[in-house]
């Protein structure tokens, strides 16, 4: 029988939450925003969002295309995050999802979507 005592784990993970987004009309753009629950034992992680559109067919692997890369950005303590996203097409659905990049592991927020209007 082996007994193992003291023992920690070796990543304690950030946590990342998608929080919501709106259409900004007059800047014709979504704003995305997203909430940094925890560095994970980090100084500082990468906070950002990845995006896709959602074409609506009806098999799920004709659905979606892959997710594009929103640029990131420095955090260094729990808190609110944002992105406004510009140049999308006019109504249509995208998916979107929070993003963190501790040195050691990349995790996502929840997927959600919002449409464009114009």
């Amino acid at each position: 029988m082996l007994k193992i005592s003291n023992v920690e784990p070796g990543l304690a993970p950030p946590e990342v939450s998608t929080v919501d987004a709106r259409w900004d009309a007059q800047a014709g753009a979504a704003v995305l925003q997203g909430r940094l629950l925890d560095l994970g034992k980090a100084d500082r992680v990468e906070v950002g969002f990845q995006y896709r559109e959602n074409k609506g067919g009806t098999d799920l692997s004709e659905r979606t295309g892959p997710w594009t890369d929103l640029p990131a950005s420095p955090q260094s303590a729990p808190g609110q995050f944002q992105y406004s996203l510009t140049g999308l097409a006019s109504n249509r659905t995208y998916e979107y999802r929070a993003r963190v990049r501790h040195p050691l592991i990349t995790i996502y927020g929840e997927e959600k979507s919002f449409r464009t209007v114009r």
